[in-house]
């Protein structure tokens, strides 16, 4: 990361940050060592008085680990393995902000969201 960009984080109050499916988890299922790292990251950030979103992909591809494997799924196998895999990703979530907060409430909330719900017709 470049000296501008840094230089846009600090000057930031608020920070949204993406999570993608490949960050969140690994061949053998949720990431916790990256994950860890990211939220001291994001606790650091929060001790700036940043306010942080956090936007994280995963829960489809942790489930399908937790739950199918092999094959290509199907629209509703997909929705089984968002199912489970959000529970897991909320609670792993959870979890690591509670432990690595320091003192610092941590505010986890899901915000459900389908396609059809960001249509603008």
């Amino acid at each position: 990361m470049g000296a501008e960009h840094l230089e846009s984080i600090r000057r930031s109050k608020r920070i949204v940050v993406k999570l993608g499916t490949q960050v969140v988890t690994s061949q053998f299922g949720l990431a916790e060592a990256r994950l860890r790292a990211l939220v001291k990251d994001i606790n650091i950030l929060r001790g700036q008085d940043k306010e942080i979103i956090l936007v994280s992909s995963g829960a489809v591809g942790l489930g399908k680990k937790e739950i199918i494997t092999g094959h290509t799924l199907s629209l509703v196998e997909k929705q089984a393995c968002a199912a489970v895999g959000q529970s897991l990703l909320m609670a792993e979530y959870h979890r690591l902000f509670q432990e690595l907060s320091g003192g610092q409430p941590s505010r986890i909330a899901q915000i459900p969201r389908a396609v059809s719900a960001l249509s603008t017709s």
